[in-house]
């Protein structure tokens, strides 16, 4: 055996790889039976295209002292890569399944209105590959959403690195904006995006990025791009028109894909500071290292937007601390539209806070606290109500009825409120997550006659590998 391949790692023809500690292949034997294919490596997965600048296959310590051999669980990192010979080519499979458990009481507080139930569904089921091709500064992504109901191209894209410094990514991903959105959902501290996101946090658009690495940032960071400035799914950023009354739809699904609009290009930066090498792709702090910090901006800006669907400009400032197994992130919102009616000037739209702050109490319990806060302004709310008046005022008979249903609550929401305290348990790092939280999100509407006040508690089981 060569000895450059180190201990525990076996070389097959056209293919590498390895094994760290027993348990590791033992889960990679089961994993490998269930999908029928597959090479085990134990190396930190990411939700996210991998460096182009560093292997897929990462060398396992050489000892023989088991104690110092095995790391914790909350350490392990199950991982299926295939690898050409001369490393040039490479695949590695992802498969992220969360199930959830969620219980909605609605106008909790009044007896005469509420009304609860309780829903088991799968949240997400998505499946992913990456990896390197045909060189190693190329690489490459995809994702699938594979979930009940839905099938959906999530993520393509290629990236090229002409120098650690310098890359460009193209194809259909997240919008830089803010880091907290670019993050993957099985990294959160709660058990779903805060309400933050579907208001403002940029969503998949088919762009160009330019940026000095994603997975793993360095001290200062910047990702920049232009986009299509159509979301390619209607889950998030989708504020401007929830006030609108606007139905939205989703260019992304492969069953039934909704039309692109006409080529409405939107700009997009985020630059950030990171210090004493912060791990900014989780808000946890797993490390449990002295203090770390980073500081950052994003913005947005749609240079054509769709007044009732659009923001034409977003801002927000954002802050993350960690120290010790603890952590804070402040994030601010200001969202600033296009008006629909008269000389169509800007005006501010939005506002948003979102405050998240965790403690480890050790490697695999973790107590969480979200507060988030959207508010509108008066601008913004007469312009929604005077847009869907004209809709209305010109509607034929025989459309009325539908159209009142879809523009009669717009312009109606002052401000909303969440607050989300929870405990979660990392089995296995990222890869075995059980997120069990309890939420109150307070609605105050215009006039004052809708407030409403929800309960929710939601468990969620995360299996990903």
């Amino acid at each position: 055996m060569n000895d450059r391949m180190g201990r525990g790692r076996r070389e097959w023809p056209g293919v590498q790889v390895q094994g760290c500690v027993v348990r590791i292949e033992l889960l990679g034997l089961v994993i490998l039976g269930l999908l029928a294919g597959g090479f085990v490596s134990p190396a930190q997965a990411q939700d996210a295209p991998p460096s182009p600048t560093s292997g897929i296959i990462t060398e396992a310590a050489g000892t023989s002292d088991p104690a110092k051999t095995a790391p914790s669980a909350s350490k392990l990192s199950p991982k299926l890569t295939l690898e050409s010979a001369d490393g040039r080519n490479s695949l590695t499979f992802g498969l992220r399944v969360q199930m959830l458990l969620q219980l909605d009481s609605t106008d909790f507080d009044d007896a005469d209105t509420a009304d609860t139930h309780t829903e088991f569904k799968f949240r997400r089921i998505r499946t992913s590959f990456k990896g390197r091709l045909f060189a190693e500064n190329l690489s490459y992504f995809l994702q699938f959403n594979l979930s009940p109901g839905s099938l959906e191209l999530l993520d393509a894209t290629l990236n090229v690195a002409f120098t650690p410094q310098v890359q460009l990514e193209i194809g259909q991903a997240k919008a830089p904006f803010t880091r907290y959105r670019q993050n993957s959902d099985k990294d959160q501290m709660i058990a779903d995006w805060a309400l933050v996101s579907p208001y403002f946090g940029t969503e998949r658009q088919l762009g160009l990025t330019l940026h000095n690495g994603k997975s793993k940032p360095p001290r200062i960071e910047y990702q920049a791009g232009i986009y299509s400035g159509r979301n390619a799914r209607k889950s998030h950023g989708v504020g401007v028109a929830k006030m609108y009354g606007e139905k939205l739809t989703s260019p992304s699904s492969l069953t039934d894909p909704a039309p692109q609009d006409e080529f409405h290009p939107g700009l997009a930066a985020h630059i950030a500071y990171n210090h004493a090498g912060i791990n900014t792709r989780r808000f946890s702090d797993f490390k449990k290292g002295g203090f770390r910090f980073s500081s950052g901006l994003s913005s947005s800006v749609i240079l054509r937007p769709k007044r009732e669907r659009d923001m034409a400009l977003r801002l927000a400032p954002e802050f993350l601390l960690k120290v010790h197994g603890y952590s804070l992130a402040l994030i601010y919102y200001l969202g600033v539209t296009e008006a629909t009616q008269d000389d169509h000037d800007w005006q501010v739209g939005f506002h948003g806070f979102l405050l998240q702050t965790g403690y480890l109490l050790n490697d695999w319990v973790e107590l969480a606290f979200s507060y988030a806060f959207v508010a509108t302004t008066g601008d913004l709310r007469q312009d929604a109500r005077k847009h869907a008046e004209n809709i209305l005022a010109q509607a034929e008979a025989d459309e009325r009825d539908d159209l009142t249903e879809q523009y009669g609550q717009a312009g109606n929401v002052l401000a909303e409120h969440e607050f989300v305290a929870a405990l979660n348990f990392h089995f296995f790092d990222s890869h075995l997550v059980l997120k069990n939280d309890v939420g109150f999100c307070l609605h105050d509407y215009r006039d004052g006659v809708d407030d409403r006040n929800d309960l929710r508690v939601r468990v969620l089981l995360q299996l990903a590998i």
